[in-house]
């Protein structure tokens, strides 16, 4: 794994896994353990389909937070709802 850090604006970025895309402050790669901002301890799934995967609405909620941009009407929170 390369492990060099590029430019990233915010402190997370998303990974998909279990299912889900879930927002982390770790960098995994394919197949390496990772904790999701909502709490989820799980493996990274970084194949072309798993990208497709719906976004967990916690993690969603969460990184909006950390990024400071309010969610959209319409948009998950972070119980799953749609507002």
């Amino acid at each position: 794994m390369n492990n060099t850090r590029l430019y990233s604006p915010h402190p997370f970025c998303w990974r998909p896994g279990a299912g889900e895309r879930h927002a982390t402050a770790e960098r995994p790669g394919d197949g390496e353990a990772f904790t999701a901002l909502c709490g989820l301890e799980t493996e990274a799934d970084l194949s072309e389909v798993a990208w497709f995967f719906a976004t967990c609405g916690t993690c969603n909620a969460r990184a909006h937070e950390l990024a400071a941009v309010p969610m959209r009407s319409g948009d998950l929170t972070g119980d799953g709802e749609r507002i």
